[in-house]
């Protein structure tokens, strides 16, 4: 796994995985890792590498936010990288504004968007979507996330949740229980599965995508 900023001995790992991504159950070349460690009892770091060099695309997402209490956005870094060339973001949060800045090719772009109470962010990867679904879950929300089919610009979206059913599956050989989510937006419709820890563990779309856990680490999320 790739870092924007490696890990200091001070960090405590806490939880991390892989997903393997597959159409129509034939992988995609592409993978997800993931790592979430500990800075104190209130703030994490969770460090994301999306990896589609093997992939027709050629093209991999390096992603490093911070969180704080309740698993809130504090600062979002990330680096793209493409044949097309570079995009490096810097997404900082603030109580009322949220500022993106990016460098696409060494050209400089800066946005805001002004929040609302009760907004809530997420990563546009899947185990990005533990933001939007750790704690209370309501049947629809505001959310902000960043678009990355438009050079990760910042886009806010109401998205609905539906709680569906429990049940246990079989996770890289042992029994998790999960709790099943059905989540749209526009016209996309997914399939999330969240374990006892609100983290994902498997992903589906109408169209026959799936994200599968290929690696599962828990310690004390």
């Amino acid at each position: 796994m790739r870092f924007i900023i490696r890990e200091q001995e001070y960090e405590k790992l806490v939880a991390a995985g892989k997903f393997r991504y597959e159409t129509k159950g034939n992988s995609t070349g592409e993978t997800e890792s993931w790592r979430l460690t500990r800075l104190s009892k209130s703030y994490r770091l969770l460090r994301v590498d999306l990896d589609a060099r093997k992939t027709a695309d050629k093209c991999s997402t390096l992603y490093h936010l911070a969180l704080g209490p309740g698993w809130r956005p504090e600062r979002l870094k990330f680096h793209h990288f493409a044949r097309s060339g570079e995009i490096i973001g810097d997404l900082q949060f603030d109580e009322e504004v949220v500022s993106l800045y990016r460098n696409i090719n060494d050209h400089r772009l800066e946005d805001e968007e002004i929040i609302s109470d009760g907004y809530r962010f997420w990563l546009p990867s899947v185990i990005g979507f533990a933001l939007l679904l750790g704690g209370p879950v309501t049947t629809s929300s505001r959310t902000l996330t960043l678009d990355r089919k438009e050079d990760f610009s910042l886009v806010q979206r109401q998205v609905n949740i539906e709680r569906k059913g429990s049940k246990v599956v079989a996770v890289t050989g042992r029994n998790v229980p999960v709790q099943q989510y059905l989540i749209d937006w526009n016209s996309e419709t997914i399939r999330l599965w969240l374990d006892e820890h609100d983290l994902p563990v498997m992903l589906e779309q109408s169209d026959g995508f799936r994200a599968i856990e290929s690696q599962y680490i828990r310690y004390e999320v």
